[in-house]
């Protein structure tokens, strides 16, 4: 295999796609030529409006919209992670 491989993860507030939002962004670049990673993201997203932490969602990653108050929006991550 030649070239770059993403691999991300995301952190929702649940999982229908219909009103969920995602409230983490995780991602490496391996070079898969070297064996190496070669960039790395990790960030927590504020969604907008209102919105709500499922149970289940909070108890697999224990975010709170407490500790999202002061994240950065998705439209202002949105660059870095296109960039990737």
């Amino acid at each position: 295999m030649q070239g770059n491989l993403l691999i991300f993860d995301l952190e929702t507030t649940g999982v229908d796609k219909t009103k969920d939002r995602i409230i983490q962004f995780a991602a490496i670049v391996i070079d898969t030529d070297h064996h190496s990673i070669i960039d790395s993201y990790n960030t927590y997203i504020q969604p907008t409006g209102n919105y709500v932490i499922s149970l289940g969602a909070y108890f697999k990653h224990r975010i709170t919209p407490e500790f999202l108050k002061d994240k950065p929006y998705l439209n202002e991550v949105a660059p870095k992670i296109i960039e990737l």
